[in-house]
């Protein structure tokens, strides 16, 4: 965040001169910043002296995130996360003239927070400067484009809610307003059509697979003794013991069933959605889940978005269920939306620099040593908001076929 010491161009001072300097700079740059602030450093000797076509050639790759992208690149928008602290690298030399002449640029581009998967409207931008008002917000919103613009061809860097200043580096971001219009209309067509025309299912009818099924029981525990059940999923046991060691092992010993302690349960969904009803090459942009519609639950596919818990979550969850695949998976979701100067990210370095797995929000337990056994003995006959109906709760028999539940 710029301090207040540093003084304040007026939004209507041109500076086109400083931000050409600026990118012109970016390109001549010895570090950039990446996902997650971490820097990466640029051989001194770079040059374009023709005496050194190998070197140059072999060390191309690691100079692209930094030259200028054009509608034809292949750039891909960082992950995106929770966390306040910007990810960005004031102190680069490519950011000096912004430093000195236009400090609330930064400061807009830290208020707008665009790493985050919802980044703060600009009306509330206008607010957090304690000034409310439509040409206040419009101020922002130019501010906050001249910065973006910068930050993207100094780093690479851009994040998929936030393209302002982008349109001519990322193809999304040249997409007029009534193209945009017409998609956002026609995703709510096709979600809406999914619901209306998704088949009106119940447990034991999840999909036409003949065969047991595998059960996950997802819990959150909230306070000392409190615990939220989310719905229960049966997946077919054939299907989970070919990308789950762990489950392979529990089938074998005719064990149908696991609890998971979780605080997203959009992890568990994504992680059954990679391998059923279909085997997926990547992680998908859509997961398949049961929702309520109409009284009933039905097959609705919902959009994910992958921001850096999620993704640190999915691999906790993949790695306790020994399931390399998917782990395999993260891994290249990473090193397709992480800038790094050799294109490599290491699974293992994300995750542990990140995020502990002891201290994440995914714990798994065996239902036959589960301590919410007695909880499904003990519903109460009024469920207050958040507990699953009892007709939902389904058990297995130990061939590990699917008796029902107590349908309605």
């Amino acid at each position: 965040m710029a301090t207040s010491a540093e003084p304040r161009i007026p939004a209507s001072a041109s500076n086109t001169g400083g931000v050409l300097r600026t990118i012109k700079k970016a390109k001549q740059g010895k570090a950039a910043t990446f996902s997650g602030g971490r820097k990466r450093n640029y051989d001194d000797d770079y040059d374009d002296d023709e005496e050194q076509p190998k070197k140059r050639a072999k060390t191309m790759k690691s100079y692209t995130s930094i030259f200028p992208r054009t509608m034809n690149s292949e750039a891909k928008p960082s992950i995106p996360y929770e966390g306040d602290e910007c990810p960005v690298d004031w102190n680069l030399s490519a950011f000096d003239e912004i430093r000195k002449d236009k400090p609330d640029w930064m400061e807009t581009y830290e208020l707008r927070q665009p790493w985050k998967p919802k980044p703060r409207s600009f009306e509330k931008i206008a607010e957090e400067f304690g000034v409310e008002g439509k040409k206040i917000s419009e101020t922002q919103r130019k501010r906050f484009k001249h910065i973006n613009f910068v930050v993207h061809k100094a780093t690479g860097v851009y994040y998929k809610s936030s393209l302002q200043g982008l349109e001519g580096c990322v193809p999304e971001a040249a997409e007029t307003q009534e193209q945009r219009l017409q998609r956002k209309t026609e995703e709510k067509s096709y979600k809406l059509a999914s619901m209306q025309a998704a088949k009106r299912t119940k447990w034991g009818q999840e999909a036409s697979h003949q065969g047991p099924f595998f059960k996950f029981r997802m819990f959150q525990k909230i306070g000392k003794d409190g615990i939220e059940k989310y719905p229960t999923r049966l997946v077919p046991a054939a299907a989970l013991e070919q990308v789950s060691s762990v489950a392979a092992d529990l089938i074998e010993e005719k064990e149908y069933k696991m609890d998971i302690t979780i605080d997203d349960p959009e992890v568990v969904e994504a992680y059954i959605t990679t391998f059923w009803p279909d085997r997926k090459p990547h992680l998908p942009k859509v997961i398949h889940s049961l929702d309520h519609h109409s009284g009933v639950r039905v097959w609705c596919d919902n959009p994910i978005t992958w921001t850096e818990q999620k993704l640190i979550d999915l691999d906790a969850l993949a790695e306790q269920m020994g399931s390399d695949e998917i782990r395999d998976m993260v891994k290249d979701h990473v090193d397709g939306h992480v800038y790094v100067p050799n294109g490599d990210v290491s699974k293992k370095d994300f995750c542990e620099q990140h995020h502990q797995h002891e201290g994440g929000g995914c714990y798994l337990q065996l239902a036959s040593d589960s301590c919410f056994d007695d909880y499904y003995e003990k519903l109460p006959e009024e469920r207050p908001v958040g507990f699953v109906e009892r007709s939902y709760v389904h058990t297995v028999n130990e061939d590990g076929e699917d008796e029902g539940g107590d349908d309605e």
